[in-house]
């Protein structure tokens, strides 16, 4: 795949900066332009708070993304990085760290890079061969950033199409820091479904489930999907409701109560055989999230 690489030349670093905190936030809803594009932002919901970056070492972690599931398919997306940055924070430690910050603002000289990995799953996000970057990272990248905005490849498209969307985020800091990420932006075009794949009727089989608060969790499973149209609902064993729509033969399914959020997709691997992957994140303190994986079968229509 090709590798994009662009040097980051910034020096307005004055913006969203106090006492060497930089940190940026401008919340708004989901918006569409006159054209169709959508501009929607992800949130993470704790899934990036306070990850430590030691000086000179590589630190490497993983987020997932779930498009909604009224969006379709896209026939194209951009990373819309400046937009993310106004949601995201960044802090340097210590005495030492604040001097070299400066030193490098005077200097005009990169503090770190950052390469971007794309995959279907967080447990191979790290190694896939679809990647952006590196990029440098000037003192001004928080208030500035060059790119501005990274437009994904076919490949990076497919995967948005098919299901759940994993970023690896290798970072390089030349000074110890600690950076949030509370939300993601995206800008994207929609297309047109070419058909709606059948998903109706009882669907048994396994789930495995991470938690970033414990250990993980997992069993079997039963689900009963109703479809008219491109419009879907199931309900599973624990009397829990999803809705959503599909494309293809993609369902795209999203739950949201007063204590989580779990979205994600069913994919068909075959006529009776599925795979569903989501994403859940607790909505209270503690700030919990996990990645499940559900092996599926049809059993009755």
């Amino acid at each position: 795949m090709p590798v994009q690489n662009r040097k980051v030349q910034l020096f307005v670093w004055i913006l969203c900066v106090n006492s060497i905190f930089i940190s940026c936030s401008n919340d708004g809803p989901t918006k569409e332009n006159s054209g169709g594009d959508l501009s929607i932002l992800m949130p993470l919901e704790g899934e990036v708070q306070n990850i430590q970056l030691a000086a000179n070492q590589d630190v490497q972690f993983t987020l997932t993304l779930q498009i909604p599931p009224e969006i379709k398919m896209i026939e194209s997306a951009t990373l819309n990085v400046q937009e993310t940055l106004k949601h995201a924070s960044v802090s340097y430690q210590g005495s030492a760290g604040k001097a070299a910050l400066l030193g490098a603002i005077f200097q005009n000289e990169a503090t770190g890079s950052i390469l971007v990995r794309v995959d279907d799953s967080p447990e191979t996000a790290c190694a896939s061969a679809i990647t952006y970057g590196p990029y440098d990272l000037a003192p001004g990248f928080f208030s500035s950033p060059d790119p501005e905005e990274i437009l994904l490849d076919q490949p990076s498209i497919q995967l948005v199409n098919r299901g759940t969307v994993a970023l690896c985020l290798i970072m390089h800091s030349s000074v110890d820091a600690t950076v949030s990420i509370d939300e993601v932006a995206v800008d994207m075009v929609q297309s047109d479904c070419p058909d709606v794949a059948d998903f109706s009727g009882m669907w048994t089989g396994t789930y495995q489930c991470g938690n970033s608060c414990g250990p993980g969790f997992g069993g079997s499973i039963t689900l009963t999907i109703s479809q008219d149209g491109a419009s879907a609902t199931y309900v599973d064993d624990g009397e829990y409701s999803y809705t959503g729509t599909v494309c293809g033969d993609v369902f795209r399914f999203e739950r949201i109560d007063e204590y989580e959020k779990e979205s994600g997709t069913l994919t068909l691997i075959d006529a009776n055989s599925a795979v569903k992957r989501s994403t859940w994140r607790s909505r209270s303190e503690p700030t919990c999230f996990g990645n499940c994986v559900d092996s599926l079968y049809r059993v009755s229509n």
